[in-house]
């Protein structure tokens, strides 16, 4: 018997009012957001830590020395971006956490629910195998998920211990 590393159930009040938080989250967030598209996600230089650190001190020297600042260059533009750059960081990371744990809740509460359904479909093939009707029109209909993978190396069925397909 697998082992079950997780079993539980969100209230469904508790689901409703996560929706309603993460609409107001939406909402408060929204004029302070922008879309990219693919593109420009690609082309734009990315600030890492290390171009963190330049930025912050270029903001200073920007301050400290605005004698040097080229003409083409919009000083008060870097304050505004990089202070918008900073004060929503701590809100992204908090978010990034927030869903990192809730991708690997739904990555091993699938791959329970999965692997029990494939459980449930190797004790059907069986009973049909064995002349059950009921068990031969559910193969048919849960059988419908492989129906495209066409034949596996050594015989491997998805319902058997040998082999995992990917869902």
């Amino acid at each position: 018997m697998p082992k079950n590393l997780i079993s539980m159930e969100v209230p469904a009040e508790t689901l409703t009012k996560l929706q309603e938080k993460l609409k107001e989250l939406r909402e408060l967030l929204a004029p302070y957001l922008v879309t990219l598209t693919l593109e420009d996600r690609k082309s734009l230089p990315k600030m890492s830590d290390k171009t963190l650190a330049f930025v912050s001190k270029t903001a200073e020297y920007v301050k400290s020395n605005p004698k040097l600042i080229p003409p083409m260059m919009e000083a008060e533009e870097l304050g505004k971006d990089f202070t918008l750059n900073q004060s929503l960081q701590p809100v992204y990371n908090s978010l990034k956490q927030l869903v990192d744990n809730l991708s690997d809740t739904l990555m091993l509460s699938g791959h329970e629910a999965y692997a029990q359904a494939l459980l449930y479909y190797a004790s059907v093939k069986m009973a049909a195998k064995l002349g059950d009707q009921d068990a031969k029109s559910i193969q048919e209909d849960l059988g419908k998920r492989f129906a495209l993978q066409g034949r596996r190396s050594k015989g491997t069925d998805p319902a058997s211990n040998e082999s995992t397909p990917t869902p």
